[in-house]
């Protein structure tokens, strides 16, 4: 049981050695832009090819790519390029036993091709935004009694500019039924409605003065019974001859 513990632990204290051990070394590549990029780190000391990390990584628009290994030896390159539908545009070894933790560029393209330049960074400018402090006027007493005022006159302009507008509706109302009724009158008498009532008038005139003679000739006649039936019924006539014709002369 202790050989096991031990054999454990001697593993896990290796894993952490190395680990601890393992230098961060960045990897920048300049190459054709939007291709697949592979990245090998292999041994330099090996005779064998010993793979020490690999990565496979797009290149941008630029052309640029970048990756970090963790080395702990010394290692060469071989960087394999290839397009978008996979196929293998070149490759390339670079034996140059570089120390862990050495930053390593690295431009790989064919012959035909101009690398396009990536632009540098911009800057962005911090400035200080300066707080000015505004000062806080406290409203005296006379101030108050101020604005008090100006609100009371506010209010009374408001007042009357809304009396004045109500005095103005009401006028045009008024106006408005006046012209109104003129309007009707002179249609009324357009249409022959007052014509017809002077003929009216003219015409129960005439009956009156018709009934009134009719009684004075009666009267010059002899006054028998007879005749004297004929004169009440003459004047009934002639009453009922002038009320019509005041009623016709009201309207």
């Amino acid at each position: 049981m202790r050989g096991k513990s031990f054999i454990l632990g001697f593993v896990l204290l290796v894993v952490v050695m190395s680990s601890v051990s393992a230098i961060a070394t960045p990897i920048e590549i300049k190459t054709l832009q939007r291709h697949e990029v592979q990245i090998t780190a292999f041994d330099a000391s090996a005779t064998d090819f010993v793979t020490l990390a690999k990565d496979i990584v797009d290149s941008d628009e630029y052309g640029d790519v970048s990756v970090n290994f963790d080395l702990e030896k010394s290692f060469n390159l071989v960087i394999y390029i290839k397009d978008s539908e996979g196929t293998k545009v070149m490759s390339e070894k670079y034996l140059n036993r570089y120390p862990p933790g050495q930053e390593v560029y690295v431009e790989i393209a064919p012959e035909w091709f101009e690398f396009v330049e990536t632009p540098a960074p911009v800057e962005e400018n911090v400035s200080e935004e300066i707080v000015e402090e505004v000062p806080v006027d406290v409203p005296t007493e006379e101030a108050e009694a101020s604005t008090s005022l100006i609100t009371g006159n506010a209010i009374s302009n408001v007042w009357s500019a809304v009396k004045s507008y109500w005095l103005y509706v009401v006028g045009v109302i008024v106006i408005a039924g006046i012209v109104v009724f003129f309007v009707k009158r002179k249609k009324k008498f357009s249409s022959g409605s007052y014509l017809s009532d002077n003929d009216s008038i003219e015409d129960a005139e005439r009956k009156l003065r018709e009934a009134q003679e009719e009684i004075k000739r009666l009267k010059e006649r002899s006054v028998d019974s007879g005749r004297e039936e004929e004169i009440k019924k003459a004047r009934q006539k002639l009453i009922e001859d002038e009320k019509k014709l005041m009623e016709l002369r009201k309207r």
